[in-house]
């Protein structure tokens, strides 16, 4: 699968072009800014698109160099198939991917199946692609569980979500990444291929990969709503180390 994503802006002319263009989604204020530095400033970024598969490979020749402020297995450590540890109802799981298909026998009145998934047990032991696959409806049908789908349907974001906070904020590596995206202002695509008939959790993008055409994108939502959220809270860290830096170079010239 090609992992190519286009080019990100490198000046700032064409970073404000972008920003203008941008502009009706961020913001109503009729008065345009007075120069290009006021506007990189004031205005929200539209952020570049990371797109990550749950099957990205691990290493590659080179780095995508508008992404070369990123560790090289970045897209592959978004995934909830990335070998970071979570834990879900008191229960360890050595994945996202575990805890999440677990989460829905547990839903389903079958602990015991549940605790399959959990770090040691005959699942837990194995790929994340077979957690997906015993989630699934295949498996369920062979055990004669009956999932209640409504219920599941309501639950499972906010079941994911919280799988993701935690993944975030419990392996320092992954925080380092989101923070790079955040700094950089860069979102995240689960990329998932165009033929699939239901893009829930990703989605599809047209030829050059800077829209997406079909798909909810709900675990890319995820991260970005993380991503957004730290780059709120870092922003006054952020301007304020800023203000100091300038303080200390005045201070130095004289």
């Amino acid at each position: 699968m090609e992992d190519t994503i286009p080019a990100v802006t490198t000046t700032v002319a064409e970073d404000v072009q972008t920003l203008k263009r941008c502009r009706s989604e961020v913001t109503q204020e009729d008065d345009p800014p007075r120069d290009e530095e006021r506007l990189a400033l004031l205005l929200p970024v539209c952020p570049t698109k990371l797109l990550f598969y749950s099957k990205t490979k691990e290493e590659k020749k080179e780095k995508d160099k508008q992404f070369a402020f990123l560790p090289l297995n970045a897209p592959r450590a978004l995934s909830t198939f990335s070998p970071h540890a979570v834990t879900w109802e008191s229960k360890r799981y050595p994945t996202v991917e575990h805890a999440f298909q677990a989460a829905k026998y547990a839903m389903s009145g079958r602990a015991d199946v549940a605790a399959l998934f959990e770090v040691g047990g005959t699942i837990g032991t194995q790929e994340p692609a077979v957690a997906k696959r015993e989630g699934g409806k295949g498996a369920f049908k062979t055990r004669k569980v009956l999932l209640d789908v409504a219920k599941w349907t309501t639950e499972s974001v906010p079941i994911m979500r919280g799988l993701i906070q935690q993944k975030v904020d419990s392996h320092a590596d992954i925080y380092a990444i989101v923070s790079l995206l955040a700094e950089n202002h860069v979102h995240t695509v689960h990329y998932e291929n165009p033929g699939r008939s239901c893009q829930f959790w990703g989605a599809n993008m047209n030829a050059d990969r800077t829209e997406i055409l079909a798909g909810n994108n709900e675990l890319g939502k995820i991260y970005n709503d993380i991503i957004d959220d730290l780059r709120r809270r870092c922003r006054p860290a952020a301007a304020a180390a800023d203000a100091a830096e300038k303080k200390q170079r005045v201070a130095e010239m004289h």
